[in-house]
């Protein structure tokens, strides 16, 4: 599959503190184009010579996840990319593109375009239903993966909201005021997602030990009504016999210990 590199934008050096030692890290960004003009937003992370591939979760794009994940990046590459229609990616208003087999289409350009022949993946939430169906299609292109708090691989097993009532109606406020066109757009995002964060982990204190900014995106892709498609468009999902044939080692992290 044929991709062109539209925009290498930045190169600079990421500095951070590693047990009082600094490491200097390369970094890049920039946007693949699909066969289909969709222009996929990636950052490189680390000039390791092996590559992990990120797959995010929800619809917020690859962003959240940048501080979380960058000391891997001392003795490692990490690839980053936003699926289409969240983060800085093209902003998607046809969900006819927003399935499952053009999502498998789109990391077979991305590995294509980094001439990457068996991935190391790692996969947080919803990226980790979605990297699971890209594995069963693809088996041989997969060499390992770690999958972090990952969707369960059959829908019936899907966990629920954690919202109590007072949670739920200032989250129904939140998000009537963050899609009303706000004069703080950003500080709109944030106001509704601290809330959301607290269904989605088991404390509210969980849910501020993630250090990455979900809002770091374009908000039109936040703003979106498909924003969550692609996983629903899954219906009700159930792939634990595909799985099984994936011969690639993989480590689950689940919990709260």
């Amino acid at each position: 599959m044929k991709s062109f590199l539209i925009a290498l934008s930045l190169i600079l050096i990421v500095s951070f503190s590693v047990k009082a030692q600094t490491v200097k890290l390369k970094y890049s960004e920039g946007y693949i184009k699909t066969k289909d003009s969709v222009q996929l937003f990636y950052r490189l992370v680390g000039e390791g010579k092996d590559t992990i591939v990120i797959f995010h979760g929800g619809g917020f794009g690859s962003s959240y996840l940048v501080p979380d994940l960058t000391p891997l990046a001392a003795h490692h590459t990490l690839l980053f990319f936003d699926q289409p229609g969240t983060g800085f990616s093209t902003v998607i208003r046809d969900t006819a593109r927003l399935n499952i087999n053009r999502f498998v289409e789109d990391v077979e350009t991305l590995r294509n375009h980094f001439r990457i022949n068996k991935m190391k993946v790692i996969a947080h939430s919803n990226g980790g239903i979605m990297y699971g169906y890209y594995a069963t299609i693809t088996r041989k292109n997969i060499e390992s993966s770690i999958l972090i708090n990952p969707i369960a691989a059959s829908q019936k097993w899907k966990n629920t909201n954690r919202f109590d009532s007072i949670s739920a109606l200032i989250l129904k406020q939140n998000r009537t005021i963050y899609r009303s066109a706000p004069s703080d757009l950003i500080k709109a995002c944030w106001d509704y997602y601290a809330v959301w964060a607290r269904g989605k982990f088991p404390t509210p204190l969980h849910s501020r030990r993630i250090w990455g900014d979900v809002c770091n995106c374009n908000q039109q892709n936040l703003l979106s009504p498909y924003l969550f498609y692609p996983l629903q468009s899954l219906g009700r999902w159930d792939i634990t016999a595909q799985l099984s044939t994936v011969k690639a080692r993989t480590l689950i992290v689940g919990g709260i210990r």
